[in-house]
């Protein structure tokens, strides 16, 4: 995995980034965090076995809102790596979409279908930018692309 201090982020100011190497999801929120004027990010090798963050989904978004991360990522491609637990990986893919309200473009490749547009349609009402996501995913040599 890839492993850095904030001390290791020197080019605050990148605005796209191609990460080619193996990154956990707590590497990734780090990094997005480091580089607040980051506007394209791409990740070849997302792994989720060594999943550590509290991220959840809150069930009364009046209550619990999820606050935005400081971001300017407007597209965001993520490809998994060794999928064992499609719930992990739907999870961390719902948290970004509600965190990002800069994003516009998701992808995301290594997941089988799941049903992302239902949790868009629910959580719209309190997340409006979600309605403005355009969200392709590849799985199986197959893709589908969802976007309103």
């Amino acid at each position: 995995a890839l492993y850095f201090t904030p001390e290791d982020i020197t080019c605050t100011g990148l605005m796209q980034l191609r990460v080619t190497a193996l990154v956990d999801v707590d590497t990734m929120l780090e990094l997005i965090s480091r580089l607040p004027r980051l506007a394209y990010l791409t990740l070849t090798d997302l792994i989720l076995d060594d999943f550590l963050s509290n991220i959840s989904i809150p069930e009364s978004v009046e209550h619990d809102p999820v606050p935005p991360l400081d971001t300017a990522i407007t597209r965001l491609s993520i490809t998994m790596r060794e999928l064992e637990s499609c719930m992990v990986a739907d999870l961390v893919v719902k948290y970004m979409l509600l965190r990002m309200p800069t994003l516009t473009d998701l992808e995301v490749v290594g997941l089988p279908e799941m049903p992302i547009m239902d949790f868009v349609d629910e959580y719209c009402q309190w997340y409006p930018h979600l309605a403005h996501v355009d969200i392709a995913l590849e799985a199986e040599d197959r893709y589908w692309y969802l976007s309103e």
